[in-house]
């Protein structure tokens, strides 16, 4: 055997760094490296020095840097990068977190659903493989990695192209077995033996059918926990593999499905042609199981007939729901139209607020924002008629992709810059700066125009980068703050946009042109309009409409159609959950209205009292503890507003109407007597004072209209904490999606205006002050997680870092001598505090109280209110197919 090459921890090959090894591949070394231009962590996988003069192993190394260069698909390993360094030839390759399936086997079979789902994500790598001609030929558990997005397939090192590579007859004596080194010469059998096919062992010529016999093995594997085939010696079970039948998975797992059982059943026949005779086949047959559909069909068929089965199983997935995906593919032959329901998935349910829906131009995909996905993940790339979630790696804080017009790549926003990848993941490049930007749309010559801020004009740029130029302008005489959400239509020069006016009612849509500044209405409304299939779809009082639409001419047809009722649409962002291209119609229904509940927690005993007759978020507990301000939603309105909850009397008085606009951010006065809030109104955000008891003229503290907030790219300007002398007012600015300042206002001043508290580039809000006023506690990124701090009031400069492993919203013990906070599992956490002049000391933080939340608030240390809130509601995706299909008519 080969000794393992060893390099140390800081070499430098090019670019990337070694950190550490990880084991071997099918054709040489793997290692942990980081990419120092990109800053990301990467496996490289070289061939090693003792082996790198076999001419025909460095053939096949580098046979398979062309083979993974081919195969871009969401379950196999990426391939970033091929170089040579020092005599080490090099791929650099993504690095998957997690671990094999045969690690995962050695711990016993998987539950059949996950069984299902890893077996379909597996069919449909090989599928990628096998239409580019690429043949594995090495299939087995340790060549599938068990990652967060799901499986990804590995080592290509065996690997041919289907036309090619001839093996030879008579090898017998070199196959390899798990204990030996991979590594084998040309012209032997190449694979591994519990998984090979019987063509292979008898020297035969492997096509795609080889790679269906190992997914057999490996399936079988997976459902069961045990080999497929097993013996005592390398010769019998070489024998069993030719000759014998595996034991069906039904004696081993009682429950397992019949048809199931069928599949891996023809997928191990002995005589290629008896097999399915197309990985595709079996994944759908797969997907028919994992959906509950039954699978009909005579056990003898072969793939030609394959499809009679597929078909029937089809006609009976159409009475259930929960296979509603599967209609897709026949809608689209027929042309006929459905209207469809998926649930969210459960383990990365989508989150419309972060990604609006963008369908991609085949109308096959769409990119969605996720939750629960890893670090660095927050954009998805989901098949609409399958179960997979392809994730994208280092898209945190992403929002707002859209798509190339070939599909293969996307665009979108990131830390205030317009940046583009590849749709099956990779590196990412930035082509564009700016700030808190309102959408983008890349056009069929390869230009992008995009809104760079909330308060700008439409600018135009080449796909690949470069200056950018204003392709609108701000009307002044309209009172135009800004202009959004720039669809292309198909020509690729025209598109649509939403021009933000300080006056609601000349808020309009308009098409404009890449070639000038020339442009036409063509909605007097205020809405977000994007383009599919010769309509423009907006959203007009929560319903979405369809207007069909002259794309040459620029003219509308017709009156707009009715297409669903309540469609969401995020205003303030001006995000639409809606998208169409291909005959293919996307939305998310609109969110319902979930107030959370009020908890006390005693910190004595832990005890959890439910607290009746409140609901409500943005929890603040007056001084002396009796009385908890709330912002509570109107389930009809849908707008909020704040109420006062008397703990002693278990009645809650609200505070304002709500009438108007959003209100928000209660915050108790010292004295118990007063809350500030915010409140949006029709043009203006608002500071407003009013006596807590809600009888009593309302007193405006500040106001900012809406084109000094566009202006500036403020969203809102929320009170978070009252000094203990009454003078000074604490405020969140919130200025992007992710992005937070913390202001204060002079309360004493004639005119309060905000003032900075620290002017930085990180995003720092949550701000409160201690008992004494000298000290505020706030939670800020500047390290790259939120933590917690503590500074001086006013800020000198000096701060202290409070948390370890990240927090949120700071509260003080009255007496200053503790801080709470809550760490990033909602869990309630407690320093202590001793202050020492101008010095602070700060015990280790421990858990006061688990499974919290971070909406919260005390006024003693020893009482918590914390506002109970439910899930996320995992919005239903809707789609309708051939969707355009009798609208023509309208």
């Amino acid at each position: 055997m080969t000794p393992p090459m060893e390099l140390d921890s800081g070499t430098r090959l090019g670019p990337y760094e070694i950190v550490s090894r990880l084991g071997a591949g099918g054709m040489g070394e793997v290692w942990r490296a980081r990419d120092t231009r990109l800053d990301r962590n990467v496996a490289i996988k070289m061939l090693p020095a003792s082996l790198a003069g076999n001419a025909q192993l460095r053939l096949r190394f580098e046979r398979e840097a062309k083979t993974i260069s081919q195969l871009q698909h969401p379950h196999i390993c990426t391939l970033f990068d091929v170089g040579s360094d020092s005599g080490h030839d090099f791929l650099v390759m993504e690095l998957i977190e997690g671990e094999t399936l045969a690690a995962r086997l050695s711990r016993g079979p998987l539950p059949l659903d996950q069984a299902l789902r890893y077996g379909i994500q597996i069919a449909d790598a090989l599928a990628r493989a096998h239409r580019h001609g690429i043949v594995h030929r090495d299939l087995k558990p340790g060549n599938v990695m068990i990652a967060n997005g799901g499986v990804k397939l590995l080592d290509f090192g065996l690997a041919k192209q289907a036309t090619s590579a001839v093996i030879a007859p008579d090898a017998t004596t070199a196959l390899a077995t798990p204990s030996m080194t991979p590594l084998t010469a040309e012209g032997t059998i190449l694979g591994t033996l519990q998984y090979m096919s019987p063509e292979q062992l008898e020297g035969i010529e492997a096509d795609a059918r080889t790679d269906i016999f190992a997914f057999g093995a490996v399936l079988y594997e997976m459902v069961t926990g045990k080999l497929a085939f097993q013996a005592s010696s390398k010769t019998s079970l070489i024998a069993a593999i030719v000759d014998r039948e595996p034991a069906p998975i039904t004696s081993v797992v009682a429950d397992a499905p019949p048809a199931l059982e069928r599949v891996i059943a023809i997928c191990l026949r002995k005589k290629p042609d008896d097999r399915w005779q197309s990985i595709q086949d079996v994944k759908l047959e797969l997907e028919a199981i994992a959906a509950g559909a039954p699978v009909t069909g005579p056990a003898a068929r072969t793939a030609k007939n394959a499809w009679l089965g597929w078909a029937a199983a089809l006609l009976i997935a159409i009475i259930g729901g929960a296979a509603a995906w599967i209609h897709l593919r026949s809608d689209r032959a027929t042309n006929e139209s459905r209207r469809l329901s998926f649930d969210s998935p459960p383990d990365h349910p989508f989150r419309v607020d972060q990604q609006p829906p963008v369908v991609s131009p085949d109308g096959r995909r769409f990119i969605v924002g996720v939750d629960s996905a890893p670090v660095g993940a927050k954009l998805g790339i989901r098949t609409v008629d399958s179960f997979d979630m392809q994730l994208l790696p280092n898209t945190e804080d992403a929002y707002d992709a859209f798509w190339s017009p070939d599909g293969k790549q996307i665009a979108f926003f990131q830390n205030a810059k317009l940046r583009r990848m590849q749709a099956n993941g990779g590196s990412i490049e930035t082509l564009a700066g700016g700030g808190d930007s309102r959408g983008g749309s890349w056009g069929a010559d390869d230009t992008i125009v995009f809104a760079p801020g909330t308060a700008s004009a439409i600018v135009a740029i080449a796909a690949n980068g470069g200056p950018s130029r204003a392709v609108t302008k701000l009307d002044a005489s309209r009172k135009e703050l800004g202009h959004w959400r720039p669809f292309f239509l198909p020509d690729g020069k025209h598109f649509v946009y939403t021009a933000r006016s300080a006056d609601p009612d000349m808020t309009a849509v308009y098409c404009g042109s890449v070639d000038s500044f020339d442009r036409k209405k063509i909605l007097d409304r205020d809405t977000i309009v994007v383009y599919g299939d010769g309509y423009l779809l907006y959203v007009d009082r929560d319903d979405l409409y369809a207007q069909k639409f002259d794309a040459k001419s620029i003219e509308k047809i017709g009156e707009p159609v009715l297409v669903a009722k309540d469609v969401e649409l995020i205003r303030f962002l001006g995000a639409p959950a809606y998208s169409a291209a291909a005959g293919t119609l996307l939305f998310f229904p609109r969110a319902p209205v979930a107030n959370g509940t009020l908890q006390r927690i005693s910190r004595t005993d832990g005890k959890r009292t439910d607290v009746p007759n409140a609901a409500g978020e943005n929890v603040d507990v007056s001084g002396d503890g009796t009385k908890v301000a709330m912002a509570r939603q109107d389930p009809q309105t849908r707008r909020y507003s704040i109420w006062s909850y008397d703990v002693a009397r278990q009645t809650s008085t609200r505070i304002s109407a709500g009438a108007t606009g959003n209100d928000n951010g209660p915050v108790w006065s010292p004295d118990g007597r007063e809350i500030v809030y915010m409140a949006n109104r029709d043009d203006a955000i608002v500071l407003i004072r009013q006596p807590a008891g809600g009888a009593g003229a309302e007193h405006s503290v500040y106001e900012m209209s809406d084109a000094e907030a566009v202006k500036g790219g403020v969203f809102q300007i929320e009170p978070v904490d009252w000094s203990p002398d009454g003078r000074y007012l604490l405020v969140d600015l919130t200025t992007g999606p992710s992005s937070n300042d913390i202001d204060y206002f002079d309360l004493h001043a004639p005119k309060p205006q905000p003032v900075p508290l620290s002017a930085t580039s990180f995003s720092e809000k949550s701000a409160r002050f201690s008992a004494d006023g000298r000290w505020i506690a706030y939670e800020s990124d500047e390290s790259g997680k939120k933590q917690i701090y503590v500074q001086p009031f006013p800020a000198t400069g000096a701060k202290w870092q409070v948390s370890v492993d990240g927090g949120n919203a700071p509260r003080w013990r009255p007496d200053g001598r503790e801080i709470y906070f809550c760490d990033p599992k909602e869990a309630i956490v407690v320093a202590t505090v001793a202050v020492r002049g101008n010095e602070l000391d700060f015990g280790k933080p421990s858990v006061l109280v688990e499974k919290a939340s971070f909406d919260y608030d005390t006024n003693d240390g020893n009482t918590f209110f914390v506002a109970v809130h439910p899930p996320l509601p995992a919005l239903p995706m809707r789609v309708i197919t051939n969707w355009t299909r009798g609208l023509d008519s309208h």
